[in-house]
């Protein structure tokens, strides 16, 4: 079982946990802003920490900093392969969704069309504090797993 289902799943997969979709928890601990200033900001942070990581990655230092940056991306943002079949299960429990571009590949390849990532909060004061670059796409449940199915 992975940490994130022992912290936030009691004892099951985390992403099928109520409770980690709840208007009280993204109501906790300032969530929303993190949420706007982790997007908002990602392409002015990130471009330096890959910098630095392409640097130490040549380097026999690589096997000692690895832990310590994968603990640091833990803490941010740490992506998770769901099957399918958990997807559908996922959203039996949301409301909807919205698909916005990935920060990652705009960081990575400057790529602001590519919509890979998907938001299932549909807080709307979460969505209107994002910079207008991530042009949110609100898709109903059916258009979400539509499109998520084409991915697969």
């Amino acid at each position: 079982m992975c940490e994130f289902c022992t912290q936030h799943g009691e004892g099951e997969k985390w992403y099928l946990t109520m409770e980690n979709y709840s208007k009280d928890l993204l109501n906790q601990n300032e969530r929303r802003k993190y949420a706007a200033e982790f997007l908002n900001g990602f392409d002015k942070r990130v471009p330096k920490s890959i910098k630095q990581l392409d640097k130490v990655r040549r380097t026999p230092l690589m096997k000692l900093a690895k832990p310590v940056m994968t603990h640091m991306q833990k803490q941010d943002h740490y992506g998770q392969v769901v099957p399918m079949e958990d997807v559908e299960k996922i959203f039996d429990i949301v409301q909807g969704a919205v698909r916005l571009p990935c920060v990652c590949r705009r960081v990575t390849t400057g790529n602001m069309n590519a919509r890979y990532c998907y938001g299932l909060t549909m807080d709307k004061e979460l969505m209107d504090s994002l910079d207008d670059s991530f042009s949110l796409e609100t898709l109903s449940k059916e258009e979400a797993l539509d499109s998520i199915r084409k991915l697969d």
